[in-house]
């Protein structure tokens, strides 16, 4: 609940402080209004999907599906949820738009943008805990999720394999070691996590990387291979399209994983 009024409050405060500014023609004029401008409508469409794909904690929708107890539930709760989120991140961006237009003083997040005073406080101390609340559940799931996947490797590798299998303790045991554990985790995710943000020039080439490396796993490589693994020796007939097409979607998702980084590689070399 903090979370959802910590991001409601300052994209209504941003609304009325944008609808006085620009009564300000000198100091804030208002910029160019054109439908989609020059992009058109697909373009827009995908901009707009990979801001809700960047915000929406979708790296850590996998590990919540693993520890439902109904998971056949988890369809639904994603689509109300991803639509909720859709509607409004468009709502909010057409009102400041409508208003603002393509002003050259707009600045990501639209929170910046508001003059010096009482109400750019607030607001951009909401986006603080607002931000604070996302990074600390999404990232105790994602924590967990590397810890789940390396620590027993690890172990393994410097304990031997006699004692195997290793489990990892869950978050809510509070034994001395099981702490240890965590606060090593959480560290190595950390430190990986400010390195890149270090590395990479801008946002949007981050983006632009994470889509290379995950968007196109979750959305053609991994439906497809799981398909030919699950259903491919079953299948009679004409069925084996389905194969095929699957095959091509494994292609497909390879390739644009190795042109994907290779692009973002390239770009990141050169700024």
């Amino acid at each position: 609940m903090i979370a959802i009024v910590t991001i409601i409050v300052p994209v209504g405060i941003s609304f009325f402080v944008f609808a006085d500014m620009v009564k300000d023609p000198v100091a804030y004029p208002v910029g160019p209004r054109v439908l989609f401008s020059y992009y058109g409508t697909s373009d827009c469409v995908v901009a707009a999907m990979d801001i809700l794909y960047a915000f929406a904690g979708a790296v850590v929708f996998l590990e919540i599906m693993s520890t439902m107890k109904c998971v056949k539930n988890f369809p639904y709760a994603l689509i109300v949820s991803q639509t909720f989120a859709y509607l409004f991140y468009v709502t909010a961006g057409s009102v400041v738009y409508g208003l603002a237009g393509d002003a050259t003083w707009l600045k990501s997040p639209f929170t910046n943008s508001l003059q010096p005073g009482a109400a750019s406080i607030v607001a951009n101390a909401c986006i603080v805990i607002h931000a604070s609340i996302a990074i600390i559940v999404t990232g105790q799931v994602l924590i967990y999720a590397f810890q789940r996947a390396a620590e027993p490797f690890v172990k393994r590798m410097f304990l031997g394999s006699d004692n195997a299998p290793y489990k990892v303790a869950p978050l809510t045991c509070n034994k001395p070691a099981a702490l240890m554990w965590w606060l090593l985790w959480s560290f190595i995710v950390i430190l990986f996590a400010t390195l890149t943000n270090i590395i990479i020039p801008s946002f949007q080439i981050f983006l632009a990387l994470i889509s290379s490396l995950i968007g196109s796993q979750t959305t053609l490589l991994w439906p497809a291979i799981i398909d030919i693994h699950a259903f491919a020796k079953v299948r009679t007939g004409k069925q084996h399209l389905l194969t095929a097409f699957s095959a091509v979607l494994v292609t497909l998702g390879i390739v644009a994983i190795v042109l994907g980084l290779f692009g973002d590689i390239v770009v990141i070399i050169q700024e």
